[in-house]
């Protein structure tokens, strides 16, 4: 499974796995309104529900196509759902990884009746928000010495021998 180096610094890089941004698509999908995660009959006997992921990465980590299959509401208005998804996942990963994405084609896989209007499919999902992570240094603790082992005391040990049955 392919990875992505994002970021080398001088201690060392940062390396992202596919499943971790097919979990940030995932995510991104769940936030638009109009979207429902959904399985029925041979979805539930193979256990692939919806939505569903597939992500494509170059050699080099240097870029990201993505395939999602989704399921709609009903009434919500599908090509508006799909958009909002489309444009959900860019931002969600481009911001989260710094890894552009090149495409993203989504397909509604079912339609589920729900009560959602078709005003509110059309607000679009929020941008995630993003804090910077801060570390303090570490500090450094001497190891104390180990103390010394004591002596072992010598055991007996008597062969096994089993009993001839009568």
């Amino acid at each position: 499974m392919p990875t992505s180096r994002i970021h080398h610094g001088p201690t060392g890089s940062t390396i992202v796995e596919e499943r971790a941004i097919a979990a940030i698509i995932s995510r991104a999908i769940d936030s638009v309104p109009g979207t429902v995660r959904h399985a029925s009959g041979f979805d539930r006997l193979t256990r692939r529900p919806l939505p569903r992921v597939e992500l494509f990465m170059d050699s080099d980590g240097s870029a990201i196509a993505v395939e999602a299959m989704i399921a709609a509401t009903w009434p919500s208005p599908v090509a508006d759902v799909a958009a909002a998804v489309r444009a959900t996942i860019t931002q969600w990963v481009t911001e989260f990884t710094h890894i552009p994405v090149v495409s993203v084609n989504v397909s509604v896989g079912a339609v589920v009746p729900a009560k959602l209007t078709a005003p509110d499919a059309s607000v679009g999902a929020p941008a995630p928000r993003l804090r910077p992570v801060v570390a303090s240094p570490l500090s450094i603790v001497a190891i104390p010495e180990p103390r010394p082992l004591e002596p072992f005391i010598p055991i007996t040990v008597t062969p096994f021998v089993p009993r001839k049955e009568l």
